[in-house]
Order: structure tokens, then C-alpha cells, then sequence
């Protein structure tokens, strides 16, 4: 199975939520500004790997991924 972004970053929400960390926790957490943690949950932005790395450490999850052609 495939995830596209928006299933990745409501991944990336859902995490956070059932750990109960708020947006302004993980951003002390992880050096990401707030409004862009929201922008990302919500698919408004295009972050890179590295914070989305950031933020899956943060949340102790892990990713897993793969390039194909």
C-alpha cells in the first residue's frame, strides 16, 4: 500500500493526538513553529524529509518508506 502525503502528515497528527501532545508541545519538542506543524497536519504544506524525521522522533514513531521508479 501507498500513502500520499495527506495520509502521511493525518498520520503524523493522529500520533500526536493519541499521545496527547498539543501542536505548541511538539514545537518546543522539535524546533518547528507551530503554524507549521498545523499547516502540515492539515495538508497545506510540503515539508521535508528532515521534518517530518523531526517530528516521527518526536512522536517515537517510525517511518518507513521506499523510492521506486
Amino acid at each position: 500500500m501507498k500513502l500520499n502525503d495527506k495520509e502521511i502528515y493525518s498520520a503524523i497528527a493522529k500520533a500526536r493526538k493519541s499521545k496527547n501532545i498539543s501542536q505548541q508541545e511538539i514545537s518546543r519538542m522539535t524546533g518547528i513553529i507551530q503554524a507549521d506543524i498545523s499547516r502540515i497536519e492539515n495538508g497545506k504544506a510540503n515539508p521535508t524529509i528532515n521534518v517530518i524525521t523531526r517530528l516521527a522522533d518526536a512522536l517515537g514513531i517510525s517511518l518507513n518508506f521506499s523510492i521506486d521508479n
